[in-house]
């Protein structure tokens, strides 16, 4: 059996629940292994440490929900079910004369002109939570599970502080209290100093009663659980994935007692083998391509769309690479801008469509010399050159990808997600500084001037051959991924066989 402990944490590295976005979990580590061995039919399991009342519908979104799992918070809840069930508004009870004002991600609730409560849901349109004012602080904060249960609730002071969070199992009766004052948590008659003592004790008694010698842990590494796993002998297999989208910060002795390595570029294999050298003849380099995304479809496609990255972008940058790239769609009306990204906020999107309609003037002002409104057809009309789109979901994503020709992505660190979806696309990117994922001139260019973000576009737009190159290039990595050799080659390190344990030995 394969057991998956991913690093869920969020920005908040604790043990509630992580503020974790889904695209953040689009080339997770964890979900692309699990997803790679459930499709190969292994028998896996997902551990999870921390508290995710809405866990269900995040493996729902991964294509993920048939995967079993062992949650801690649902052992100590007591919740078994698997199947969700959203909640609706007219489930929960109210007082009398309640009025709500709906907004696109909250419905509002007043009582007698003060406001009440919110009531937040997900993107998905869920119940999240509900929050209770007392004048203008929070008093009360209630968590739905996505099972239908009332799951936990927060208590405020009267200046808007945590007191504590409260736990229910699916009748609705407390059974663990997390006082955030002294940090202490109560389940069972048992004080524990902290929320990590009440982890690192279940998850011990967890691995000693179900995983045998045989069995493989692979561990997402990251310090909020690393030093839990560091502290104690382990009587099973260990594969430590070491990947670029958290801080590279290895425990010793998880790397000394691991068999498998996990790292997702080679310069983070490179690195690894200086720092430890005992690490050498045990890595393994996986990059967590997204196999839902269909290769060379932009062909199809009369257009040639170019996908914009704006999170982090600066205006100045996104007006420069306007005055930069217009002149090129006045000489080839085919090229078309999306400008997407999955932080735009609604007020800069707004100012964004405000600054392109100045430039979309320039492509569709109407001829002067037609004075009868009717001798422009409907049909005639051309679509726009700039479009702009705010990504909720992956999916959103893989949708756009499937007629882009070309990413631009002008950040200083670029955006991995998108990074790597380009990659299993098979499209080509420009970035503006060398980073592991793009081999210039291969699957892309490195642009640090407007003058080489030129030569790039030009690289890319005019023509297919150097297209057609990337494309080649991200079918020789996906094919690797795509394939049964590398659960095989998994095993070959982990010693599954007496014919592998030979190659194991030559490697070590």
């Amino acid at each position: 059996m394969y057991y998956f402990l991913p690093s869920w944490y969020g920005r908040s590295q604790d043990w509630g629940e992580p503020d974790l976005s889904r695209h953040e979990l689009l080339f997770d580590d964890t979900v692309n292994q699990m997803r790679l061995f459930h499709e190969a039919d292994e028998d896996i399991q997902l551990i999870l440490l921390n508290y995710m009342p809405h866990l269900r519908n995040r493996m729902h979104d991964q294509v993920l929900d048939q995967v079993a799992y062992w949650s801690l918070f649902d052992e100590l809840q007591g919740f078994s079910q698997t199947e969700s069930n959203p909640l609706s508004i007219d489930d929960l009870s109210w007082p009398q004369h309640i009025q709500f004002v709906p907004t696109p991600f909250t419905m509002l609730a007043y009582l007698d002109g003060e406001q009440y409560a919110a009531v937040n849901y997900t993107s998905e349109g869920w119940i999240h939570d509900v929050i209770y004012y007392r004048g203008n602080h929070w008093s009360k904060r209630l968590i739905f599970d996505d099972r239908g249960y009332l799951s936990s609730s927060y208590h405020y002071d009267d200046h808007g502080q945590v007191l504590k969070q409260v736990f229910f199992n699916c009748s609705g009766q407390a059974v663990l209290i997390h006082d955030h004052r002294t940090c202490q948590v109560s389940h069972e008659n048992k004080i524990y100093d902290s929320m990590t003592s009440l982890v690192q004790d279940r998850l011990s008694t967890y691995l000693d009663h179900n995983l045998r010698e045989e069995d493989v842990l692979v561990l997402a590494n990251n310090p909020q659980h690393d030093r839990i796993l560091a502290e104690g002998p382990s009587h099973y297999k260990l594969v430590y994935s070491l990947y670029t989208s958290r801080p590279f910060q290895p425990l010793l002795p998880l790397i000394n007692s691991a068999e498998l390595l996990m790292v997702d570029t080679e310069e983070k294999k490179d690195l690894l083998h200086k720092q430890y050298p005992q690490a050498a003849g045990k890595t393994l380099n996986l990059t967590p391509f997204d196999t839902r995304l269909r290769l060379g479809m932009s062909q199809r496609v009369k257009e040639l769309i170019v996908f914009f990255q704006v999170d982090g972008v600066s205006d100045q940058v996104i007006e420069d690479f306007l005055t930069l790239v217009t002149p090129k769609i006045k000489k080839d009306p085919r090229i078309k801008v999306l400008f997407a990204g999955f932080h735009l906020s609604y007020d800069r999107e707004l100012a964004l469509r405000d600054s392109l309609q100045t430039y979309e003037a320039k492509f569709h002002s109407l001829d002067k010399g037609v004075e009868d409104f009717e001798d422009k057809m409907p049909d005639e009309e051309e679509s726009p050159v700039f479009t702009v789109s705010q990504l909720e979901t992956d999916k959103d994503l893989i949708q756009a990808f499937k007629s882009v020709r070309l990413v631009v992505d002008l950040v200083e660190e670029a955006d991995l997600y998108t990074q790597i979806a380009a990659i299993s696309a098979g499209i080509p990117q420009i970035n503006r500084k060398a980073n592991p994922y793009v081999d210039h001139q291969k699957n892309g260019m490195i642009a640090k001037n407007s003058d080489q973000l030129s030569q790039a576009l030009d690289y890319y737009l005019q023509g297919l051959k150097h297209w057609n190159e990337a494309l080649v290039y991200a079918v020789e990595k996906i094919n690797r991924y795509h394939s049964q050799e590398i659960i095989d080659e998994w095993k070959r390190y982990l010693g599954e066989s007496e014919s592998d344990k030979s190659l194991t030995n030559r490697n070590s």
